[in-house]
């Protein structure tokens, strides 16, 4: 019986069977090939994706840093302008008067005072040096300290030293080393 199918109905099946070869033989140099290429380009594309992701993320990073450089150099610039003195002059004015007013504020008696202006190498800046030898009692003392360390004037204490006085039974010694900042003459803003 398949003889008497493939003697009858031979014609159709060569055609057929021509067909499935050119099917799989299409398939195989054509098909096949364009697939493999379909995803080696989604995989390009997924790759590419990635970078993109990345590259948008660390935009993001460096857009952040140079926001935070730019709020950090006005809030300098503002630092420069409003809370370090301007020269010498407004600096010595600074230590020598609000130093005086915070310690007659406080009840505290002059002994000696001296300043001495310096330069820091390499910095833009210059510094005022203040010694002031003072009398009074630890609570005057306390709170002179206090209102100089949250006073809105730039002063940094570098050095306390209490002791007694002439007399041990008087009003403590105290000595206190200041400085303050400013912007150097020959600093260019």
């Amino acid at each position: 019986m398949l003889r008497r199918i493939l003697s009858e109905h031979r014609l159709p099946l060569v055609v057929v069977i021509a067909g499935l070869l050119a099917n799989a033989a299409g398939y195989l140099v054509v098909v096949r090939p364009l697939a493999a290429r379909v995803a080696g380009v989604e995989g390009q594309r997924e790759r590419a994706d990635r970078a993109l992701k990345t590259a948008e993320t660390d935009l993001a990073s460096a857009r952040a840093v140079v926001a935070g450089f730019d709020r950090a150099r006005a809030d300098l610039d503002r630092f420069y302008r409003a809370v370090l003195p301007a020269d010498l002059n407004a600096a010595s004015r600074m230590a020598y008067l609000r130093l005086a007013q915070m310690a007659q504020e406080h009840r505290l008696r002059y002994q000696n005072r001296s300043f001495a202006p310096g330069h820091l190498r390499d910095s833009g800046f210059d510094t005022l040096r203040v010694v002031m030898d003072l009398e009074g009692s630890y609570e005057e003392i306390r709170r002179l300290v206090f209102g100089i360390e949250s006073a809105p004037e730039f002063l940094v204490i570098d050095r306390v030293a209490l002791g007694t006085g002439r007399d041990p039974a008087g009003p403590l010694a105290l000595t206190l080393e200041l400085s303050t900042f400013f912007r150097a003459a020959t600093h260019e803003p």
